[in-house]
């Protein structure tokens, strides 16, 4: 039987361990090392800083999964990988050793580039964001909140933000800032979708700063490259993706720290490693940060980890070109983008929150 070790409890292993659910593996015996017995469902965050869902709404019980799957459930963080003896250190000091092993880890949202700002909050982990975000939501006075970053996460957190802050304090007006330093917001998005969301932002009093980035943080104010200076109480991090330390330091093959994966969702350097969701790093063609990818690589990545202990042919993951983008508003709206074309419609709120809820459910 083959020790096959799960780490991270990202969206990829969510649906591996239930397509173990109805399929399993008794060759293998399987452990899944986690920090916390929940995953947050990414596409449920905006709807969750806006108000329109309590916490547990948007967690899955990783936990549960494991009891109805046989796996061990481990709870601690990876700190160390060695791939040479082939065993994790945890942040406790245990070693966990495998024959496989599966990374999904996700990313901390920071520039390596970044200048320090004290007390800034990545929006990834998303854990330790809902965390920060509730403690900022129960703030006595509105506060000024700058957020960086205005990809289609960004442009979305600064709605749900603005929805939640004025839903707080309606007596009090305090700015809803969006930095993004390519010469426009949404520069990855369909234009169309580009358009609207950008009208929604001017709509809802959202201070739109682009071509610039922050340089400093000085008194609860940001100073941005190109002179200009705003009020931030909070600063967001959305923008950039950083790999966990320890991944670099593992002897895995990497680029700018992420493993570097085949289309297999196995490791380039060492075959009996996997990699999945925003931390792999693909080496045939680049694929977009978007969970959607990481739900669907997990029943492949499982199929792939068991046909590989019995030295059994791996299949490979084929990412789709396009998919359907349900972007929530702030408010209990939503706009739906597939193919360039954007539409509003009524009922893609309610849509999105039946989708969502499903896959929380299982």
């Amino acid at each position: 039987m083959k020790a096959l070790l799960l780490i991270g409890g990202g969206h990829a292993h969510v649906t591996a361990l239930r397509w173990l659910k109805q399929n399993p593996q008794p060759h293998l015996k399987i452990s899944l090392l986690t920090p916390d017995y929940r995953s947050v469902y990414s596409g449920m965050v905006p709807g969750f800083v806006a108000g329109h869902f309590a916490r547990k709404d948007v967690e899955i019980d990783l936990a549960g999964l494991c009891r109805d799957t046989g796996t061990a459930f481990i709870e601690d963080a990876a700190s160390y990988l060695d791939v040479q003896q082939q065993y994790v250190t945890t942040a406790k000091g245990i070693n966990i050793p495998y024959d496989l092993a599966s990374i999904d880890v996700g990313i901390v949202s920071h520039p390596l580039t970044a200048p320090p700002i004290p007390d800034s909050i990545a929006a990834k982990p998303m854990a330790c964001f809902l965390d920060s975000w509730e403690t900022v939501r129960s703030a006595m006075h509105a506060p000024n909140i700058a957020i960086i970053g205005a990809g289609l996460g960004g442009v979305e957190l600064a709605l749900s933000v603005r929805h939640a802050m004025s839903s707080r304090f309606r007596a009090e007006t305090k700015s809803v800032s969006l930095i993004e330093r390519n010469t426009e917001i949404l520069a990855q998005a369909a234009p169309s979708l580009g358009r609207q969301l950008r009208k929604k932002l001017v709509e809802a009093g959202i201070d739109l700063f682009e071509g610039t980035e922050p340089t400093a943080w000085q008194d609860n104010a940001l100073q941005l490259s190109d002179g200009r200076s705003l009020k931030a109480d909070h600063v967001f991090w959305v923008a950039g993706a950083a790999p966990y330390d320890w991944l670099s330091r593992s002897g895995l093959e990497t680029e700018e720290g992420f493993p570097l994966t085949q289309a297999s969702l196995q490791s380039v350097s060492h075959p009996n490693v996997f990699i999945a969701g925003d931390t792999a790093r693909f080496a045939d063609k680049p694929i977009s940060r978007a969970g959607v990818y990481a739900v669907r690589q997990g029943p492949v990545l499982i199929r792939n980890l068991a046909a590989q202990a019995k030295g059994d042919p791996l299949e490979n993951y084929n990412p789709q070109k396009d998919y359907m983008k349900l972007v929530t508003l702030g408010s209990r709206k939503a706009l739906v983008e597939k193919w360039g074309i954007t539409l509003s419609l009524p009922g893609l709120w309610a849509l999105k929150r039946r989708i969502d809820e499903a896959f929380v459910r299982g």
